[in-house]
């Protein structure tokens, strides 16, 4: 038996004469009577009571609950308007990092959910420093969008009778139970979005289960809450674009009002969609068509539905794309536009054939140049680009003008860069600029397009072009965070994609923006929890899952990993990204083979697929087998010279091989901004060095640890100059180097730096280093460990060994 206080920092465990107690951070324990742990421990309901087998397990909750505990009081400090403004944005990043933590955020939200911020409450300050911490601004602006239910809910249990529980006291302790297992916030969050209902209340059940009289508490309490059949979200505002949809619903006096009924009911839909309740948006979807079918006819039910898919695609949860498109075709089989949006989810689906079926239908139905434009696509998705191309061109030709001619001659400018030909791309959007200067696509287009060149100057110009051509454009807003990210600009991106997540919250690109980014800041756990939150609320987008089961991996918990990519690739087979993902995750874990296995399965199928062919000889060069990575590489950088990371792949090979000079006049940088141009840097540096200016080399590395912003490039710097400084055996000039979970060659050198300074943690490093890890870096290692007395025994290869060898494997890695 165990007492644990995260308010107290301590805990007391139960011996036969007594109770242990223990403080947190101090070393040493006190044997004391109960009467002394309650006084140390204190009585409140922050002490629980817990059976444990180990003392591990003891220190680790108490971890949690002082985490837990902190938390609320730094909530408390940033709302408290009496508190000076001075260090509260150090308050806010310290309260972001225990949000990170096992069940912290839980925890708020079952203490702010009870009750109503006081009148006095500083939201306003609060919400300006959660901007750019991502828990912490899901967190406040939830609570604050909560108000008038929390109100409610609380309200509710206030009016409840003292008798009902066996009196006032036993009324206040139903509370306290019912805050600590989430009672209140189940009840918040569930009738916040319309879903009080039997699965509901069986959870608030078996929560409250331990207490006496729960099911009639419960009953009388939830009395307030009427279980809806569905939810009404704010008005919409009527648009006086849909002037003729009121035709469809009979045109008169009342016609507007049923429209609007109709907007207010696929805004509902489209809510449970953003929460990632598919259950309740199909329910809602049906009782739509019920209720349309009998106020517009299958007319407008069409277009409802036609609006939902495309909708649901931008979330995309293209599951729901599909079936509403499906619909919307089987209430009006003759509207041309309805089945273009049938065969557009159709491809998405990889259901080709149908699809270009699909497309033919609405030709006939008047909608030729959208087929044509969008057979277009389809062979894209095919990897035919010579017919991409044509057709694109003949859509072009048919087209009179307007949004169908744009889409053509964008199509036009991609089919080209599909093609190998990047520069006609680029010269086809400036032409199509010059035709049609005030579209926002071709500005969005052409912004794209220098981003992908690495010329961030004209793409942000481009995209601030687009955004002011067309007011709220989120996919404008996105660019310009990428650029920010790209250049190493990194908490102006994270402020940007923050902003545009709170304002958009449906729109994901901002949501995956921003996990890169925490990514790029080297915030792993912050990462790997917004991921999964992302994932949950976007449970059809592969791109999400992707992530999440990406940074669970950079957590260094391979097996959860693994888990998850198999349950994702499961529903999304056809995403190469998936398998590139699910690639790397095994190249972290130090199984090259494998990782190379599972990326030539993926080529199989995606054989047009430039990525996997990139990352595959990534994996190539890292299996020492560099001829075969050569030719991909050159390929590659043939068909697009602006390929840096092909280049950086290619220079490697190229240091391996002894071309210096070749390596500094094909990637020379001295003025890097994105990832890869420091890889660049990186290799710049290396070939220096092999050419002589050992000391250049060395300042070169020092100068990019000091201002390289990318936590994982920076980490590069520091095991190459750690490595460098080793080979000329000054190892305690080395710089710090962070460990991580991968099994990578640079905990290697951090080893190596360990052993030769005789360092305390040499064996503990090494202990670290005994699995999974690939045999070319064990037979480092080992050397390592017997050249510096780690390992007994006398060494089988030399010093000088030792560093050629740790050199070429960080090439091969870089």
């Amino acid at each position: 038996m165990a007492r644990i206080s995260g308010r107290a920092a301590a805990f007391a465990v139960k011996q036969a004469d007594g109770w242990l107690v223990t403080r947190r951070g101090r070393p040493g324990s006190t044997l004391m009577a109960l009467a002394d742990v309650a006084r140390v421990l204190g009585e409140t309901p922050d002490v629980v009571k817990v059976e444990v087998k180990t003392l591990r397990e003891v220190e680790s909750r108490l971890e949690i609950e002082w985490a837990k505990d902190r938390a609320l009081r730094l909530t408390i400090i940033i709302l408290d308007p009496q508190e000076s403004a001075e260090g509260l944005p150090e308050v806010a990043n310290l309260l972001e990092g225990l949000m990170a933590r096992p069940h912290v955020s839980q925890h708020l939200e079952n203490q702010f959910y009870q009750h109503t911020l006081p009148d006095d409450a500083d939201v306003t300050r609060a919400s300006i420093l959660a901007k750019g911490l991502p828990l912490l601004d899901a967190f406040v602006g939830s609570v604050i969008k909560y108000q008038n239910t929390i109100a409610t809910v609380s309200r509710s249990f206030e009016s409840l009778d003292d008798s009902i529980f066996g009196g006032a006291k036993q009324k206040a302790e139903f509370r306290e139970q019912a805050v600590s297992v989430g009672a209140f916030r189940t009840l918040v969050c569930a009738s916040h979005a319309g879903a009080i209902n039997d699965v509901t209340l069986f959870s608030l059940y078996r929560s409250l289960s331990g207490l006496q009289e729960t099911r009639q508490i419960v009953k009388a309490w939830t009395a307030a809450f009427e279980r809806i059949e569905h939810i009404l979200l704010q008005p919409i505002e009527y648009d006086d674009e849909l002037e003729s949809d009121v035709a469809d619903f009979g045109g008169g006096a009342g016609a507007r009002e049923r429209l609007q009924n109709a907007l207010e009911q696929q805004s509902a839909i489209l809510g449970r969609v953003a929460d990632g309740d598919y259950d309740n948006a199909r329910k809602f979807a049906r009782e739509l068509a019920t209720r349309q079918l009998a106020d517009g006819g299958a007319s407008y039910l069409a277009k409802s539905f036609t609006r939902l898919s495309q909708r649901a695609r931008e979330m995309e949860a293209f599951e729901l794309e599909l079936e509403w498109a499906f619909l919307a075709v089987e209430h009006s089989p003759s509207d041309g536009r309805a089945r273009t949006h049938y065969a557009d989810a159709l491809i998405q689906a990889d259901r080709i054939d149908d699809g270009l079926s699909e497309y033919e239908r609405a030709a006939e139905l008047g909608q030729p140049v959208y087929a044509l434009n969008a057979r277009a696509r389809a062979m894209r998705k095919l990897g035919l680009y010579a017919e991409e191309l044509r057709l694109f061109q003949e859509a072009a030709g048919q087209s009179s003008g307007g949004d169908e001619r744009v889409f053509s001659l964008v199509g036009i400018a991609q089919a080209k860069v599909d093609l190998g030909d990047s520069q006609a791309g680029l010269e086809q959007l400036q032409a199509t600029v010059d035709e049609y200067p005030a579209e926002s696509l071709v500005r969005l287009s052409l912004a794209s397009a220098f981003l992908r060149k690495g010329q961030f100057t004209l793409a942000w110009e481009q995209y601030e072009i687009a955004c002011t051509l067309k007011k709220g454009l989120v996919s404008g807003a996105n660019g310009l965070a990428e650029i920010c990210r790209a250049t190493g600009h990194l908490s102006e991106a994270r402020r940007r994609y923050s902003d545009i997540a709170s304002e958009f919250p449906r729109d994901i690109q901002a949501h995956i923006g921003l996990i890169d980014t925490l990514r790029a800041l080297g915030e792993r756990s912050t990462a790997s929890v917004y991921a999964r939150r992302t994932a949950e609320r976007f449970p059809g987008s592969s791109q999400a899952a992707a992530k999440h089961a990406t940074t669970v991996s950079e957590m260094g918990r391979h097996g959860q990993a693994r888990q998850l990519f198999r349950n994702a690739i499961l529903r999304f087979p056809k995403d190469a990204r998936l398998q590139a993902s699910q690639a790397s995750a095994y190249r972290r874990e130090g199984r090259f083979e494998k990782s190379l296995q599972t990326i030539d399965a993926a080529i199989l199928r995606f054989p047009h697929n430039r990525r996997l062919q990139r990352v595959r000889a990534d994996l190539l060069r890292l299996l020492d087998n560099l001829p075969d990575a050569r030719r991909i590489y050159e390929d590659l950088v043939e068909v697009d010279p602006s390929d840096i990371k092909s280049r950086n792949g290619l220079s490697a090979i190229l240091l391996l091989e002894g071309e210096n000079s070749a390596v500094i006049n094909f990637i020379g940088n001295d003025d890097p901004a994105t990832p890869d141009q420091w890889r660049s840097f990186l290799l710049v540096a290396s070939a220096i060095e092999r050419s002589g200016d050992v000391s250049g080399a060395q300042s070169r590395l020092s100068w990019a640890i000091e201002h390289c912003p990318f936590a994982t490039e920076r980490r590069m710097f520091a095991n190459s100059l750690a490595a460098l400084v080793a080979r000329l055996g000054r190892a305690r000039k080395a710089p710090r180097i962070e460990r991580v979970p991968d099994r990578d060659i640079g905990n290697i050198v951090d080893f190596q730096i360990a052993a030769m300074t005789r360092q305390s943690r040499a064996a503990t490093v090494y202990s670290a280093l005994t699995r999974n890890l690939p045999e070319r870096y064990g037979i480092i290692r080992d050397e390592i460990a017997r050249t510096y007395g780690v390992l007994q025994g006398p060494p089988k290869k030399s010093k000088r060994w030792i560093g050629e060898a740790l050199e070429r494997e960080i090439l091969l890695a870089a």
